[in-house]
């Protein structure tokens, strides 16, 4: 697309349309975590809070509307089971638009393959109108090597063409490395993060940090830290503490590292 240098120097740009905080619309994205950390439940309640529902995890206020949440990796039934423990959170209001507002797919054991021209087209029809679509996981939507940097650019080269034809913002799912370090968090070719124009990490609670808080170590696997590590288009974000709740669900919460109390724990406030 072409751009009108006179216009752009003489008129006041579309304001951005930011549909998380730094991930503007049309562009892709990537969501980072450890395998068995709660990610796909981060990922639903967050489509769940884009489609009209509330803010669990404490992202801030955004701009609500249409979402697609596709799974290659989880069943029906285990999705329900998800959709059933955000349910005691969601008024009778809440759960009409939300209804409205969100598609949910499962496409487990259906081998979808970003590199298959027909399986681009649908999710470009899928995601037209829509906010958001996230894809759940990156290794599910290719076959290919995910250590190959020729490989991997034609998977994030056809997640753009998605984004760019719809204007949908697109997040992938995906799994930390062994040996993650700053932007570099998640698995395989560095050319994963280097196409994305974003992206989120939610990392369990260290040990270290666990005792700055006063928590034990039976405590401390239910804390995980949300934060933005690398974002082109707005200002990263250092994190915010979740905890995970009965059936998985996860939640902000605050926590102090001031005076530990009698019996050597901090408190948690509200």
């Amino acid at each position: 697309m072409r751009i009108d240098v006179f216009k752009a120097l003489t008129e006041q740009p579309p304001e951005l349309d930011y549909v998380l905080p730094s991930l503007l619309a049309g562009t892709v994205g990537a969501f980072v975590a450890p395998g068995g950390t709660g990610k796909s439940m981060f990922a639903l309640e967050l489509a769940v809070y884009i489609a009209g529902g509330p803010d669990l995890l404490g992202v801030g206020p955004l701009t609500q509307g249409p979402v697609v949440y596709i799974s290659a990796e989880d069943p029906v039934k285990v999705i329900m089971h998800r959709l059933q423990a955000i349910r005691q959170h969601l008024s009778q209001e809440q759960i009409e638009v939300v209804s409205q507002n969100l598609v949910i797919e499962s496409v487990a054991g259906l081998a979808p393959d970003l590199l298959d021209e027909k399986c681009v087209e649908l999710l470009v029809k899928q995601s037209e109108g829509q906010r958001l679509l996230i894809l759940d996981t990156l290794r599910r939507f290719s076959t290919e090597d995910e250590n190959s940097s020729s490989a991997m650019s034609q998977v994030l080269n056809r997640l753009e063409h998605i984004a760019v034809r719809t204007d949908a913002a697109v997040i992938f799912i995906h799994h930390t490395s062994k040996d993650s370090d700053g932007q570099h968090t998640g698995r395989g070719s560095s050319v994963i993060v280097y196409h994305c124009r974003w992206q989120s990490v939610l990392s369990e609670m260290t040990k270290s940090e666990a005792k700055a808080f006063g928590l034990e170590e039976t405590e401390r696997v239910n804390y995980l830290r949300y934060g933005v590590n690398k974002a082109n288009y707005g200002p990263c974000y250092d994190g915010s503490w979740l905890i995970r709740r009965e059936n998985g669900l996860l939640e902000q919460t605050t926590l102090q590292k001031s005076h530990k109390s009698s019996n050597g724990r901090s408190r948690e406030e509200a």
